[in-house]
């Protein structure tokens, strides 16, 4: 008999084979499939993604990257006050929302790399991800509304102490 793959019917499988052992005539039970199916070649990509994703997130390019973003975070909120031209105030403005959508993308990134199993242990993770939270609401209000944002905005120097622990 046939049996197909959970995820599709192009690739059958030969199912498990019952038969009679010629030597000693008890039962022989063959376990093995004939043909990988798709679902393994797909936990093969998927581990293999992973791995260069965890290599990537760990990387001297991807760290260093991120503490300049945090770097340039810190002058833009450290620039950012009440009497500022309003062409610097727009200028502040979109480096702020290149890089919430940088820190969410960072993020999004150490999700997939690290599984959420792994990501939740690190507690640094789970303050980037408060803070990245808070910046997105942020940026969201900044727009959309004309509440006050400078209580929010005073979380994201937060963000420095992350500098401090890569020193």
């Amino acid at each position: 008999a046939m049996k197909s793959c959970c995820c599709c019917t192009s690739e059958p499988l030969q199912s498990s084979t019952h038969g009679m052992d010629p030597e000693n005539g008890t039962m022989a039970l063959n376990l093995t499939p004939s043909k990988e199916t798709c679902c393994d070649k797909f936990i093969d990509v998927w581990t293999w993604f992973r791995s260069h994703i965890k290599s990537f997130i760990y990387s001297f390019w991807f760290e260093n990257g991120i503490m300049m973003c945090i770097v340039i975070n810190t002058l833009c909120l450290a620039l950012d006050s009440p009497n500022i031209s309003d062409e610097l105030d727009g200028v502040l403005s979109k480096v702020n929302g290149c890089l919430t959508w940088i820190f969410t993308t960072e993020l999004v990134i150490k999700l997939v790399g690290l599984l959420p199993t792994e990501f939740w242990k690190t507690k640094w993770n789970i303050f980037d991800t408060i803070i990245v939270v808070v910046s997105l609401v942020e940026l969201h209000l900044d727009t959309s509304t004309s509440f006050n944002v400078s209580g929010l905005r005073s979380l994201r120097v937060l963000r420095v102490f992350r500098l401090a622990k890569s020193w």
